[in-house]
């Protein structure tokens, strides 16, 4: 049964035990003891904020933000799409020499973004520390979509470092008011440089109404269910793209999954996909405040081992975007919501581009449909993307992302092997996991020299940060003679080489017993070379 709760918009059912579920014992991949990320390892993805189609360093190079259509750019007209994270209300921002340290480390895991509430008026030691670690994100090229209490306008708090009140520093990228949307309409009034919206859900035909006057719109979507969603017809990509119109652009400001859900590393990899075939502006990974804390927080495991892999496949668009466009009309008198089926089929199977639009104006370019239901719809399977490039079979329980620069297979495997086009993938039969090769040149991974391969399975149902390590055979199909230069290694949680594994043929095994969720593919040529005086002391011997 679908419900939607006052502050999510959730799928919900009770939380079963999963066949097949392993022991707790089995759960041995862990957070690494110190967060950190070794510098220029095949973790280390922060050469995204240089990219000529980056945001650029220090945040508010480029000026203030601005909407083109259904995307973001800034005021000399860089584009941006934005990946990010939540910042809990209820978690500290680091302080001190943390808060220097955590925001190089989130611009190493490739966010760009971090969605972080202003503390409330007469909290002087949170908004000092607020105020510290805004300015160490600025520094790192990381915006800020900062969101505001309801009774508080965008220049009625001024930075005591910047000295400039939000709604004039070009650091912060996006403002989000909170409660109704009528608050927001005050604070638009105000005149801030960057876009506003709404925060919070958007559920029904009469919350698009209700941001008519917003800049863009920000929607919050956890899938609540226990169970994989490989394995069933609904998806969390309806409720996702409920809210986004022809002529703003969306942004999924907060998304989730429960953390009981053992099956949970399903879902970055396949957001980061659809997000990208779908165009969005933006997406902010959330984490379930039900967890148990962790030295990484407010990142998950599953967040951690992802981050690289997702960054690279939203922010370089490795997902080609949709051939087709179809518009879901929606008539304002009548409370349609997030989860109606034809909305909700529609979008989750993902066979082209998807709006909605409370209006009845003419859309150039878009297949408009009526809310009528779409019967049948539902069943369709498998649900192929018009690109050919994301593929749902959710009968076998299984997700293929076949794009030239990413490659993924996420699902339950049989004791036979799978298949992109670069990739074969041989695990246990009945293994859950979500394994995915990512090419970190931006070449092709056929002629990729640096390939960053990320492997992991089973979360643990307890919410703590522990994950199942995969075990299982991998081949390189494209790997050809003159590229057996290869070399493998073994990579720990910070990007630390463990070990060096033996390429056989075209592929490697995979080596659960040394609880890594990241194997690097290099060629020889990419290898740091030796310093000099190792070559003469080499000599000498």
């Amino acid at each position: 049964m679908l419900h939607i709760p006052r502050q999510l918009v959730l799928l919900v059912c009770c939380a079963a035990s999963a066949p097949g579920q392993s022991p707790a014992n089995s759960f041995t991949l862990q957070l690494p003891a110190s967060a950190v990320i070794e510098p220029g390892s095949a973790a280390d993805v922060s050469a995204l904020a240089e990219r000529p189609v980056g945001a650029g360093r220090p945040a508010g190079i480029h000026g203030f933000l601005k909407t083109a259509q259904d995307r973001f750019e800034f005021a000399d007209g860089q584009p941006i799409r934005f990946w990010g994270l939540n910042w809990p209300a209820d978690h500290p921002v680091p302080a001190g020499s943390n808060a220097v340290l955590v925001a190089k480390r989130l611009v190493q895991q490739g966010f760009n973004v971090v969605r972080l509430p202003l503390p409330a008026a007469g909290h002087a030691q949170a908004r000092g520390d607020f105020e510290q670690f805004a300015g160490c994100l600025r520094n790192q090229g990381v915006y800020l979509d900062l969101l505001l209490p309801g009774d508080t306008g965008p220049r009625a708090h001024t930075n005591r470092v910047t000295q400039v009140a939000p709604g004039d520093d070009a650091g912060i990228a996006l403002i989000e008011v909170a409660g109704p949307p009528q608050n927001a309409a005050a604070a638009r009034r105000s005149e801030p440089h960057m876009p506003l919206s709404a925060a919070g859900p958007v559920r029904t035909t009469g919350d698009i109404v209700a941001r008519q006057g917003t800049d863009f719109v920000s929607q919050t979507v956890a899938w609540e269910r226990g169970v994989a969603m490989v394995k069933s017809q609904q998806t969390i990509f309806g409720p996702m793209s409920f809210g986004g119109t022809v002529d703003r652009p969306l942004l999924v400001g907060a998304w989730s999954a429960v953390a009981a859900n053992p099956f949970r590393a399903e879902l970055p990899l396949w957001v980061a996909a659809v997000a990208s075939f779908q165009q969005w502006a933006g997406v902010c990974v959330a984490h379930d405040a039900r967890a148990p804390a962790s030295p990484a927080a407010p990142l998950d495991v599953v967040t951690w081992a992802w981050a690289p892999a997702c960054a690279l496949m939203f922010q370089r668009g490795d997902a080609a975007p949709a051939k087709g466009r179809m518009l879901f009309r929606l008539d304002p008198g009548a409370p349609t919501a997030g989860v109606d089926e034809a909305v909700a089929a529609i979008a989750g199977i993902g066979m082209t581009r998807f709006s909605c639009e409370a209006a009845f104006t003419n859309a150039p370019g878009w297949l408009v449909l009526n809310s009528g239901g779409l019967p049948g719809v539902a069943a369709i399977n498998p649900r192929t993307a018009d690109t050919g490039e994301i593929v749902h079979d959710w009968q076998s329980g299984r997700v293929r992302i076949d794009t030239p620069r990413t490659q993924a297979v996420i699902g339950f495997f049989e004791n036979k092997p799978v298949e992109t086009r670069d990739l074969r993938l041989t695990l246990a039969n009945g293994a859950f996991a979500a394994v995915a090769l990512t090419s970190l040149d931006g070449e092709p991974l056929s002629r990729s020299q640096r390939v960053l391969l990320t492997a992991t399975g089973r979360a643990d149902p307890s919410g703590a940060p522990r994950l199942e390590p995969v075990a299982g055979e991998v081949t390189l199909r494209s790997l050809a003679p003159s590229q057996r230069d290869r070399r493998i290694f073994a990579l720990d949680l910070t990007g630390r080489r463990l070990k060096e594994l033996p390429l056989v043929e075209r592929g490697f095994k995979l080596q659960p017993e040394l609880n890594v969720a990241w194997y690097e593919v290099i060629a020889e040529s990419g290898l740091p070379k030796p310093a000099a005086n190792e070559k003469e002391a080499k000599s000498e011997k």
